[in-house]
Formats: C-alpha cells, sequence, structure tokens
C-alpha cells in the first residue's frame, strides 16, 4: 500500500477533509467498522459526520449534502450496491468524493475525485483490514496534525466531559 500511495493526492485529501462542512462516510457489511472508526476519530477531530452504513433512515440525510462537503466510500470486492448508489447520488450533487478500496477497476473509483487503493486480499474467506486500518489511521493522524492547536483544545474539552459523566475506569491502585 505504501509503494502505491501518492503523498500529493493523500494530502490534498487531507485539506478536503479539514476544510469540509460536512463529511459523509459510505460503508456497508463488513466496511461499516472501518467506518465507524473513521467517523469516531473525525467526530474527536471536531468533524461533522453522517455515518451511512445501509440503514434506510439515513438515506434522507443525503440531500444535505452538496458542494464543500466531502464523502468518503469505503467498499473492496464484492462491493455493497448501497455504496456505490451513495456515491453516486453524491457526486450528482457536487459533492467531492474520496473512494477507499481495492483496485482501480472498483465500482468506486470511477465516482471518485480521488481514490486509494488498499491490499485486503488473502487467501481466506474474509478480507483483511489491516491495509485500509493503516491507511485511515495515517490519514486521521495527518488532519490531527494539520489541525495541532485545535486539535489539543478539543480533546482536553472531551477529557473534562469524560472525567464528569466516568466515561473511564480510574488507574487500579494495585
Amino acid at each position: 500500500m505504501i509503494e502505491r500511495l501518492d503523498v500529493e493526492t493523500f494530502f490534498r485529501a487531507r485539506e478536503r477533509l479539514i476544510s469540509a462542512s460536512r463529511i459523509g462516510i459510505v460503508c456497508a457489511r463488513s466496511t461499516v467498522s472501518l467506518g465507524q472508526f473513521f467517523q469516531f476519530y473525525l467526530h474527536l477531530l471536531g468533524k461533522d459526520v453522517v455515518l451511512f452504513t445501509g440503514d434506510p433512515r439515513m438515506i434522507d440525510l443525503l440531500q444535505r449534502f452538496g458542494p464543500g462537503d466531502v464523502m468518503v466510500g469505503i467498499g473492496f470486492s464484492r462491493y455493497a450496491h448501497w455504496t456505490v448508489e451513495h456515491l453516486r447520488y453524491a457526486k450528482k450533487r457536487g459533492t467531492w468524493i474520496m473512494a477507499i478500496t481495492d483496485y482501480p477497476s472498483s465500482p468506486l473509483a470511477p465516482l471518485a475525485d480521488e481514490s486509494f487503493f488498499t491490499p485486503t486480499g488473502i487467501p481466506s474467506h474474509m478480507d483483511s483490514f489491516v491495509a485500509p486500518l493503516s491507511f485511515l489511521t495515517g490519514l486521521l493522524r495527518a488532519v490531527s496534525n494539520r489541525l495541532s492547536k485545535q486539535t489539543a483544545e478539543i480533546l482536553h474539552e472531551m477529557e473534562d466531559l469524560w472525567e464528569q459523566f466516568g466515561i473511564y475506569e480510574p488507574p487500579s491502585s494495585v
């Protein structure tokens, strides 16, 4: 994956995520885990993120996306119709599209303004998400580093909130 990654494209995608008014993440079936991870950390960085995972009640939120927004499609071989159709719709509305997929022949790639190809194939009945998760982690770190002051402020506020609500167990005194 590192050998295939175009650094200029990566940083363009980072800047799009930073400047986006709203970010949508479209994923389905096994890729929902990747979408949830990406959404969780983008929220921590102060971004307005909507996760589309196949729940038909969420379709109404698609009409809110347009120019100035970003839609991230995550899909790998056996590509979910749900993901492809969401990207088609967002593209028609002028939303900037980023695809995280496996091959240039993926139906997500021609819909995307920028595509990132992360290998998932292993000789098994399930995909390996090591490479896509590493890519997402790197992208999140790039966004966080670029917004370091804002990130620090948000995380300090979040720590206070988590402490107030007892989100995390205090360290053991053993």
